[in-house]
């Protein structure tokens, strides 16, 4: 049997709580999937990685960073012999500006995240360099229903919470059905500010980069 902790799980436990055994598959799914989509661009503890360590091989501008598709860089280390150093991002088109030289070699200062997997540098990468780096980043996707993430255990109340209201503000309507999403909308708000108080409580401890770091002074 399919547990909560699962897509076929949630679906499950959804129209159990709900007392509809007749909500279609693909709406429960659908539903599922849009409440997701609305809490992906949050941080919370499970969607966010610190100190990933990646290395750049010579004679590339382009790093590899995740096989997670990575929503948004907060910090990037360059490592060099012993000495650290926060790199600074920039939009495309100044780092493109900066290589003048197709060829020019050196460490990197700026960066800029592409197609959500890979870093590119304002320099061709003249050695094989380390990188530390903090950031966002979507979760593995989910399509069968023994299929599971990290939104299906850490994030699961606030998912199916969020797609219990929806469903009954879209699915099941009526006054009563109103009534009850109102409450849901305020169930969800208290499950979503204890995910997010986890997740400041890690920055505040040091052990996340608070997003709004690498953002100063740009």
């Amino acid at each position: 049997m399919a547990t909560a902790e699962t897509f076929g799980g949630m679906k499950t436990r959804i129209s159990r709580e709900l007392n509809r055994s007749n909500i279609p598959d693909d709406t429960l799914e659908d539903t599922i999937f849009d409440a997701i989509k609305h809490y992906k661009a949050r941080r919370f503890v499970f969607n966010t990685s610190v100190d990933v360590t990646a290395t750049a091989s010579s004679g590339t501008p382009i790093l590899t960073i995740s096989a997670h598709s990575v929503i948004e860089l907060d910090e990037v280390i360059f490592i060099q012999s012993s000495s650290r150093e926060r790199l600074q991002p920039r939009p495309l088109q100044y780092l493109q500006g900066l290589r003048t030289t197709p060829s020019y070699k050196g460490p990197p200062s700026f960066y800029n995240l592409i197609n959500g997997k890979e870093m590119l540098t304002d320099v061709i990468i003249d050695q094989s360099y380390t990188f530390e780096l903090s950031y966002l980043h979507e979760l593995s996707a989910v399509s069968a229903d023994g299929d599971t993430n990290a939104w299906f255990s850490d994030g699961n109340e606030l998912i199916r919470t969020h797609a219990k209201r929806k469903l009954l503000e879209n699915w099941v309507r009526g006054t009563d059905a109103r009534a009850e999403a109102a409450a849901l909308a305020q169930e969800e708000m208290v499950i979503y500010r204890e995910l997010r108080r986890q997740y400041n409580q890690r920055v505040t401890t040091g052990r996340q980069v608070p997003y709004q770091y690498t953002r100063r002074g740009y």
